[in-house]
């Protein structure tokens, strides 16, 4: 890109999602190019004339640059001849913004050009190499260049010890060639527990802990290092916070793939196996490794669990979560912080989220889903008496067991009643108008969300069109939800009048509180839940009671059956008798 007046007259594209460039300086004014001088940016917007980048160094004005540019759609290099136009610091620090003049190639073959191009072939080779390596799986591309600019590569001879027991871990390694063996000193004894080879990472609970090594790793033959050292990305990841995503991915694989039980234990909980991921967290079965009880063990991901600010106000929600005791919420029995971010340990539940049954079944009838409603109000008055609003009420937080009981799961973004000037959190097809305005926050949030939920219960589907967040979040705050009873016409007119005292825009125009909610909601429940419920008691339980007696006793047994008949009929159990003769 071409800084200045009429310089915007070619054709450009812009990149909301950054490419990748690799800029060689091939000859600055005295002197040649060399290696240590190469550096990545990311490439925001590029015209026919030159392109504009993000660089972690401010280079000269007029610099010639040997320049490659990588296209991930049509995933290939493209080579330029360039020079530096302008350079100014952006807001981040350490970042430069530099426009990017294209030149004609010159066919001049100076050596420092030649040298600068095979730097450049061979720094290419290594980004394929590591853009596809497990470290790159989280880490979006406006992070990546910088993190690529951290890695320091590294050759060392075979019988080279790199990482030694005891030392205070302050690296991580990629292994791109050769092969490299773990030793492990107990006792005065050395022995070989693992061998780690080319593409994979070792050291890497460095990045995570800063603890004491906890074995020694030697390179097996001549290798290709490189490494990533913990002050450099913990700075970065300060920065780019949706670089901590890398975090999550080690602590994830450590649980997943360690070969020794101690790795996969986090306090008294053994790890066994993943159940689920989701926006904010991952889900693993675990087991206390004393009392055998199976538990379910939620890690955040470090996105959330690192930003000072959420991390504060999570860990004095937390000890206030922990004591929540109730049937319809899903009991928490430890909260562990390890790794860098936050382990929640509550009961294992079986069934499905009420989500997977809609998506199974479409849409629930008026007395299953008044039977749901029921219990999640209870469970919400419940914490809202606690002070505790969950702030993300919807399908996929509601847990339904084999036998029907609701639990409300997942108190994660919960927040004291009263709270306000909150950054938005939840989910925002469900979120209430006062939520999306940062407004004040208390019980009558949820249940906003909670009639949002119940609208999808009954219908099939959420109230307001959804492919345009922006217009959605809008529909929230200036809109009245629609009646389920637009959609499904037969549905009970009290069970329609209640959706829609739970989504009125207006926090003044719902109910109180839960409690007033329960008792609005409970003559529906009496009239279409207990008499149903009672029918099926009726046709599950039965007793059976064989009398044998001989042909001189038959009257005074039939006067006894009659008496139990009767007495029976008062207490509402219903007598079947059958007679068999000669048995």
């Amino acid at each position: 890109m071409i800084h200045g007046a009429n310089k915007r007259g070619g054709e450009r594209t812009v990149n909301h999602e950054p490419e990748f460039g690799l800029l060689v300086p091939s000859a600055r004014p005295g002197r040649a190019a060399v290696e240590d001088d190469s550096l990545w940016g990311a490439v925001y917007n590029v015209s026919r004339g030159g392109m504009m980048a993000e660089l972690n160094q401010a280079l000269a004005a007029d610099t010639l640059l040997n320049l490659s540019l990588y296209d991930f759609t049509g995933r290939r290099w493209t080579p330029h001849l360039a020079r530096v136009a302008w350079v100014k610091p952006a807001n981040e620090r350490d970042v430069f913004f530099t426009g990017v003049q294209f030149l004609p190639a010159t066919g001049t073959g100076a050596p420092e050009d030649d040298f600068a191009s095979i730097i450049s072939g061979s720094r290419l080779k290594d980004f394929e190499f590591l853009v596809h390596t497990r470290l790159f799986h989280q880490i979006p591309r406006k992070a990546a260049w910088s993190l690529l600019n951290c890695l320091e590569r590294i050759q060392l001879p075979g019988g080279t010890c790199f990482i030694r027991q005891g030392d205070i871990g302050d690296a991580l390694y990629i292994v791109q060639h050769g092969t490299c063996v773990v030793r492990v000193e107990k006792d005065g004894v050395t022995r070989p527990v693992d061998r780690v080879n080319a593409g994979e990472i070792v050291g890497e609970m460095a990045l995570l802990t800063g603890e004491l090594r906890v074995a020694s790793v030697e390179a097996e033959s001549d290798v290709v290092l490189w490494r990533l050292d913990k002050a450099r990305f913990d700075a970065l990841g300060a920065k780019y916070p949706d670089l901590r995503g890398m975090l999550t991915e080690l602590v994830t694989s450590r649980l997943e793939s360690a070969r020794f039980t101690a790795d996969r234990c986090i306090g008294r909980y053994l790890i066994r196996a993943r159940l689920g991921k989701g926006a904010f967290s991952i889900v693993y079965e675990g087991i206390h490794q004393t009392l055998k009880m199976p538990v379910a063990v939620k890690m955040l991901k470090h996105q959330l669990a690192m930003d000072p600010d959420f991390h504060q106000q999570f860990m004095g929600e937390a000890k206030i979560i922990a004591l929540l005791s109730h049937p319809n919420i899903v009991q928490v029995y430890d909260i562990e912080e390890r790794f860098q971010t936050i382990f929640i340990v509550m009961d294992f539940l079986e069934g499905e989220s009420l989500e997977g049954i809609l998506k199974r079944s479409g849409r629930l009838f008026p007395a299953q889903a008044v039977g749901y409603l029921m219990q999640i109000c209870a469970g919400l008055s419940y914490a809202h008496k606690k002070g505790i609003i969950h702030q993300d009420i919807k399908p996929d937080n509601i847990h339904i067991d084999l036998d029907g009981r609701v639990r409300i799961v997942d108190f994660g973004l919960a927040c004291h009643s009263g709270s306000k000037g909150l950054i938005p959190e939840g989910t925002l097809f469900y979120m209430a108008p006062e939520q999306i305005e940062s407004a004040s926050i208390d019980s009558r949030t949820d249940m906003y969300a909670l009639g949002i939920t119940a609208f999808e219960m009954l219908t099939g589907s959420r109230p307001f069109p959804e492919d345009d967040l922006v217009a959605l979040e809008d529909m929230h705050v200036e809109q009245e939800v629609p009646s389920p009873g637009g959609l499904v016409p037969d549905l009970p007119g009290p069970l329609v009048d209640f959706v829609q005292k739970l989504c009125r825009r207006n926090p003044e125009e719902r109910f109180r509180d839960m409690t007033e909610a329960l008792a609005e909601l409970e003559p529906l429940y009496n009239r279409l839940c207990r008499s149903e419920s009672e029918a099926k008691a009726e046709e599950r339980s039965m007793t059976t009671l064989f009398c044998f007696f001989n042909d001189e006793q038959r009257g005074e047994m039939h006067r006894l059956l009659d008496e139990f008949s009767v007495r029976a009929k008062d207490v509402g159990i219903s007598l079947k008798i059958a007679e068999f003769d000669q048995v």
